[in-house]
């Protein structure tokens, strides 16, 4: 009798990747208000996909403040503020953030 191959997961593609994505959102603007300093770890270029960026703009203006920080950065879709930095050492003060997100895709 032949054995059964263990399940191979397929990367998210399409709808499944895009419903993650607006999960990950909705969840973020839980958080969000007119007061809220966020820190976008490991910010990349983009807060979202491509296809996204109506959703990434509604977070980003939904805040008060968005930092962007990674170990390499120059420039971002929309944060304007960016920082070098390492999460092993935040550069930033004790309880002075309310929201860090780190979203790795």
């Amino acid at each position: 009798m032949k054995s059964a191959s263990p399940e191979v997961e397929i990367p998210l593609t399409g709808a499944k990747w895009a419903a993650r994505s607006e999960a990950y959102a909705a969840l973020i603007a839980e958080h969000l208000s007119p007061q809220t300093l966020w820190l976008d770890a490991g910010c990349g270029v983009r807060l979202l996909e491509d296809d996204m960026d109506t959703l990434e703009d509604w977070l980003v203006t939904h805040c008060g403040t968005i930092v962007g920080m990674d170990v390499s950065v120059a420039s971002h879709r929309n944060i304007k503020f960016l920082v070098r930095g390492s999460l092993y050492e935040l550069p930033f003060a004790d309880g002075s953030l309310d929201l860090i997100t780190c979203n790795m895709w």
